[in-house]
């Protein structure tokens, strides 16, 4: 019903350039409002959506909502700031028609696309077929960027990173969490982070919490930074809150600097 009546909440997430330490874009993400009596969380509810196909049309929703919420945003934080709406894969419809339904989206709600970028799963794009590579290019010819979400916890491999039809790679959160310097975590970001630079591709961290991660990754020549450190997702009436990260930091990476040294 929610979905039939487009009555969700969208709550955004700053996303920050580690070298302004500006907010370069918010993700939308899906809020179903409370029931009475009926306690739920976001996750089951896009189980469910998922279980019952519906979870395209639920993407779409999200989609249209953030996109109307655009300007609002801009006026919030600036003209350059953007929005990252995500696309699942995991239904019946075919790949290709969701893409070519989400740049009709784009085209109707929005006339900066360049400010969107569509976020897909790793398994997603992984398993999609060749035919599709025409509809993220479509996609990406109007100034739409594509990342791919989760790196590295499911089909990790070379052959589609080498293909580089995308312009985001976001390492999980399983890389990110208590990373220390020249630890194991520490090799594989460092490797990503070369290899997707090399490709002209640029790297997020999600689900950083620590000041000593922000630092570590920052380090490592990391582009981009999502995560609780800097804020939770907040809905569009209590965006402002997102700038409150600035008060917090003194953004100087001598902790990390000193840590490298033998």
């Amino acid at each position: 019903k929610a979905i039939a009546q487009k009555d969700l909440e969208i709550h955004y997430q700053p996303i920050v350039d580690t070298k302004t330490w500006n907010i370069a874009k918010f993700e939308a993400l899906c809020r179903f409002k409370p029931v009475p009596d009926l306690p739920f969380t976001t996750q089951e509810m896009i189980g469910i959506a998922e279980d019952l196909d519906l979870i395209a049309e639920l993407d779409r929703c999200v989609s249209i909502l953030s996109l109307q919420d655009l300007p609002k945003i801009k006026t919030l934080f600036g003209q350059g700031v953007g929005v990252t709406i995500n696309r699942s894969f995991n239904t019946k419809m075919d790949a290709t028609q969701i893409l070519t339904n989400t740049m009709e989206i784009i085209d109707r709600y929005t006339d900066t696309p360049q400010s969107v970028t569509i976020e897909l799963t790793e398994s997603a794009y992984f398993d999609s077929q060749s035919h599709q590579v025409d509809a993220l290019n479509a996609l990406r010819s109007r100034g739409v960027t594509v990342a791919i979400d989760d790196f590295g916890t499911g089909y990790s491999s070379f052959t589609y990173l080498s293909d580089c039809n995308f312009d985001y790679l976001k390492i999980d959160r399983e890389f990110v969490t208590d990373i220390q310097v020249n630890s194991n975590k520490y090799s594989i970001v460092k490797m990503i982070t070369e290899l997707s630079h090399t490709l002209g591709v640029k790297v997020v961290a999600e689900g950083v919490e620590t000041e000593h991660e922000v630092w570590v990754l920052k380090s490592l020549g990391i582009d981009y930074i999502q995560g609780y450190i800097f804020s939770k997702p907040l809905p569009l009436k209590e965006l402002v809150r997102a700038k409150e990260y600035r008060n917090r930091f003194a953004y100087s990476g001598a902790k990390v600097e000193q840590e490298r040294k033998p």
